[in-house]
């Protein structure tokens, strides 16, 4: 897998989807189930770039039941 690097600072992290969209970062499939008792597998794949301050990554994920509590960056998700 190639990391492109991207020229300049990302403001908000609401911007990197966009940011990714037109640079054409591809995403790719996170595919393994690590736990025989637990085969359930949601639809997950990434994307990722980097810049000379942060490592930029873009989660796509579709499962069954969704449970979003928490919006905000840096928000309390483990409670």
């Amino acid at each position: 897998m190639k990391v492109k690097k991207l020229s300049g600072k990302v403001q908000d992290a609401q911007q990197i989807p966009t940011l990714f969209d037109n640079e054409n970062i591809t995403y790719h499939p996170i595919n393994i189930v690590n736990w025989k008792e637990y085969p359930y597998q949601p639809q997950v794949s990434f994307r990722i770039a980097y810049t000379n301050d942060a490592i930029l990554v873009h989660y796509k994920v579709v499962e069954d039941s969704v449970r979003a509590k928490y919006g905000e960056d840096n928000g309390s998700v483990w409670t």
